[in-house]
């Protein structure tokens, strides 16, 4: 996977602009991007914000976790929903997939997809929360109108928060029970706190950041509320405790 520095000196150069045009539009000196560009500094988390706005790119592209540019929220359902053989499903479900036929079949599949990668054991956290995320953004959208493409983005950012946050409290007890978990892999090293408040941080951006492009006027700061304060106070009691206990170990 590419650097940080190597995406953006490539996104830039993408656009035809010179390290001082890049400055001007982010309000930096031509020095920071110079640097940034040699890999010798890294941007803090809200220029990094302001670079993925800028070039429209999922902030884990700018980081090099992976090379979709794009984070595509949308897959395409069948037409009919299939009910695996033998299985009977409850009244209320069959009037759910009666109402929401695709909407159905996309939780469905991307449940199944989900506990496969569980099964394998594979701690891919952008896949793994992917297939979370793609049930929410189906969820956010009520109808097919102008803003379904942005309310499925934020559906699905949102869903990949929820799925990480609900795997970072788990953590230590997952790995007790030997049960799966996609950030099983990080979980020891120094940086696992850092690690994961970074990626938590990556999605609730995305996510807060199609919010406001919304027209949203309604308890719109409520929900601003909910986004840029509520949804950490667990994600704070959390890690008060895990400090605590290293504390007392």
């Amino acid at each position: 996977m590419a650097t940080f520095a190597e995406r953006l000196k490539s996104l830039r150069r993408e656009k035809g602009w010179s390290q001082q045009r890049l400055a001007d539009e982010l309000d930096l000196s031509k020095s920071s991007v110079n640097m940034y560009e040699r890999g010798e500094r890294e941007p803090g988390f809200e220029t990094m914000e302001a670079i993925a706005d800028l070039f429209n790119v999922d902030m884990n592209y700018l980081y090099g976790r992976t090379d979709i540019k794009i984070a595509d929220p949308i897959v395409l359902a069948p037409k009919k929903p299939t009910i695996p053989p033998g299985f009977e499903p409850m009244p209320k479900m069959k009037k759910i997939r009666k109402l929401y036929g695709e909407k159905a079949q996309m939780t469905a599949d991307n449940l199944k997809a989900l506990r496969e990668l569980e099964k394998k054991n594979i701690c891919d956290i952008d896949k793994s929360a992917g297939f979370f995320g793609r049930i929410m953004a189906e969820l956010f959208v009520c109808r097919e109108d102008e803003w379904a493409e942005k309310l499925r983005k934020m559906g699905f950012y949102f869903g990949k928060f929820i799925y990480l946050m609900d795997a970072y409290e788990d953590i230590e007890e997952d790995l007790k029970q030997n049960r799966y978990n996609p950030l099983a892999e990080l979980y020891g090293q120094e940086s696992f706190e850092e690690n994961c408040q970074q990626i938590l941080k990556m999605m609730m951006a995305e996510t807060s950041r199609v919010f406001e492009q919304l027209p949203i006027v309604e308890e719109v700061e409520i929900l601003r509320n909910i986004l840029y304060a509520g949804v950490w106070s667990r994600y704070g009691q959390i890690r008060c405790s895990r400090k605590g206990t290293d504390k007392k170990e």
